[in-house]
């Protein structure tokens, strides 16, 4: 089952959202650690902004929940990376993520030190979806505006027109640019058809482009390899 989370923070004007990704095939402790001591290093410089921790931390035998205080934490087995539960539990941050991937555990933490930041599924995918890992939808820019202030004395088209500048301008600032390049081969050449046709392509021109014969003898099989 495939899910999309959004993040809801309201009026929050000083925040710094750090975003991490820990491949399951090089979550090394030193990793984690340097990751920590990263965050600790950003936190005391900034002691009044409000912390956005999102990301996949690779971390499925830890059960997260909250208490007044901040994040708490429990674990069937030894926890291998220790610093990561504790520090964000010193630092006050609340885990905002419940939402279960396919298989059945929390990989994608959404960690705050303000509990005022709601976390929910999204109705609507944005991306294809992924067996694998959930989504993080981040709404910090949209939800950075006062609605209610703006849209009161304006009608509704305007009103309308308002919210999609806003929505486009947040595209164009976040969104990032994908360059399209039109295929000069039919649309039914897969890709693998293309890669094929260039490899020949190459070859033959490296046939022409010398008289040696060795190269002539191995054309054949460089082109059905």
């Amino acid at each position: 089952v495939y899910t999309e989370i959004c993040c809801e923070c309201i009026n929050l004007i000083r925040t710094t959202v750090i975003e991490i990704y820990i491949d399951r095939y090089q979550c090394s402790p030193l990793l984690y650690e340097n990751c920590m001591s990263i965050l600790e290093n950003v936190y005391q410089h900034h002691p009044d902004h409000t912390f956005l921790l999102c990301g996949d931390y690779n971390l499925p035998n830890i059960s997260w929940s909250n208490d007044s205080h901040g994040l708490t934490y429990t674990s069937s087995s030894p926890i291998l990376v220790p610093c990561v539960p504790k520090s964000l539990a010193l630092y006050g941050f609340f885990q905002k993520n419940s939402i279960l991937n396919s298989e059945g555990s929390i990989l994608d933490l959404i960690c705050c030190n303000n509990d005022s930041v709601v976390v929910y599924e999204s109705l609507e995918p944005f991306v294809l979806p992924d067996a694998y890992q959930l989504i993080i939808i981040i709404v910090l820019y949209l939800s950075s505006f006062d609605w209610v202030t703006t849209l009161s004395d304006l009608d509704l088209n305007t009103s309308s027109n308002t919210f999609t500048d806003a929505l486009h301008n947040s595209i164009l600032r976040f969104v990032p640019l994908s360059p399209f390049y039109k295929s000069n081969f039919p649309a039914w050449v897969s890709k693998e058809l293309e890669a094929l046709v260039y490899h020949k392509n190459n070859a033959h021109a490296k046939i022409k482009s010398t008289p040696d014969p060795v190269i002539y003898k191995v054309f054949p099989y460089s082109v059905q390899n």
